[in-house]
């Protein structure tokens, strides 16, 4: 009886620490927040909800000059300094910079070609020379391509909240 007794403890115990362990939230010493397969900076928001791919919101940005919305992407680029901006890869022409809101939290470097789902606010920007310079810089680029750039950008532009890497 005894060990009837003890297999029905080990037993419980087992299926509450199970059951404790899948799939929630995980927060680590590092300031990641780990949910369910991704990893969460910022903000957290329903990742769940309808959010539009790069193509879209540049249509929908068409009829606006500010939006707030969530967005699904891919990685091209990361500032290799300290993660404080990410580029998304637009398959019709120039990536989307994102940047995070109060400079409150930052990317890791190695997301590169990684899915992300961010929530925030696009806008129209126009980005001066120097602006452009810092961020080529931060990319890593040889100084001769950095001194190509001479000319502001007008484009759209992200601030995000909140961002789940998948």
């Amino acid at each position: 009886m005894k060990a009837f007794n003890s297999i029905i403890v080990l037993s419980t115990l087992f299926i509450v620490i199970v059951a404790c362990n899948s799939k929630q939230a995980n927060v680590s010493n590092t300031g990641i927040t780990q949910v369910e397969d991704m990893i969460q900076r910022g903000t957290e928001f329903d990742y769940n909800q309808k959010s539009l791919d790069i193509n879209t919101l540049y249509k929908k940005m068409q009829k606006t000059s500010a939006m707030e919305t969530t967005v699904t992407g891919e990685v091209e680029n990361v500032c290799l300094k300290k993660g404080c901006w990410m580029t998304i890869k637009n398959p019709d022409g120039e990536p989307m910079r994102v940047t995070f809101k109060d400079y409150a939290f930052f990317m890791p470097m190695d997301i590169h070609n990684k899915q992300v789902i961010f929530k925030g606010k696009a806008y129209q920007d126009t980005t001066s020379v120097d602006m452009l310079r810092h961020y080529a810089e931060d990319e890593g680029l040889p100084q001769a391509e950095i001194n190509k750039i001479t000319e502001p950008k007008v484009e759209i532009a992200f601030e995000a909240t909140g961002v789940y890497i998948q």
